[in-house]
């Protein structure tokens, strides 16, 4: 349900691009569409479940932020920026969590569900940051350079990103994701290659949990 409902301001943004017309600065109109949405699938997420999580908060804030600095300077580039900042931010969360602070994120998922050697933790890790910066770079180049590289109109190159920000993102993600999944699938023991294999350990972790709990 939640998934269905955040992707409510991306169709938001889009459809009011696509539909702006005349309009001298179509992502401008857009973004007032998208900053409308974000708040209204927001006060509804709360109305249902009572809580936004951390990670909704800080999403949210970071659209109400770009959005709104767009919108008070009428200049798209906040709004392009924003999915370089972002994604550069979580991938500089990632390595510097393990270089610097010497603690691997995703093992607080992966120890808890998956058991993978810590060195292929440390692969996944890295792995997922350049699949953020790959995309920070990607937007970067659709988002500000693709005049002068195609000598395309700036509304043919605005047009480009947008598309790429409504479907080029989500295709890159699955693409990953998908191959994660395979990395991972074949690193784990034969015994968890099975559902079987993985209900057990889910169960046997919880277990565990709850005997420290109690001791």
């Amino acid at each position: 349900m939640k998934n269905l409902l955040s992707l409510i301001p991306v169709l938001a943004f889009f459809i009011a691009f696509k539909m702006a017309g005349d309009d001298p600065n179509p992502i401008v109109y857009g973004t007032k569409w998208l900053i409308g949405s974000t708040v209204a699938v927001l006060l509804l997420m709360l109305c249902i479940y009572r809580k936004l999580t951390r990670m909704e908060l800080i999403l949210g804030g970071a659209v109400l932020l770009f959005s709104g600095l767009t919108i008070a300077f009428d200049n798209p580039a906040f709004i392009k920026w924003k999915v370089s900042v972002m994604n550069i931010i979580y991938a500089a969360v990632l390595l510097s969590s393990r270089y610097i602070f010497r603690t691997n994120l995703l093992s607080l998922f992966m120890h808890r569900y998956l058991p993978i050697k810590k060195k292929e933790e440390d692969a996944c890790n890295i792995a997922l940051s350049c699949n953020f910066l790959l995309i920070a770079a990607v937007n970067y180049v659709l988002a500000f350079r693709l005049v002068s590289l195609l000598g395309c109109t700036p509304a043919e190159a605005d047009s480009i990103w947008m598309n790429f920000r409504t479907f080029g993102i989500p295709v890159i993600d699955v693409l990953f994701f998908t191959g994660l999944f395979i990395y991972i699938y074949r690193k784990l023991p034969p015994e968890m290659k099975t559902p079987e294999g993985v209900s057990a350990e889910g169960s046997g972790n919880e277990v565990s949990e709850k005997k420290e709990n109690t001791d």
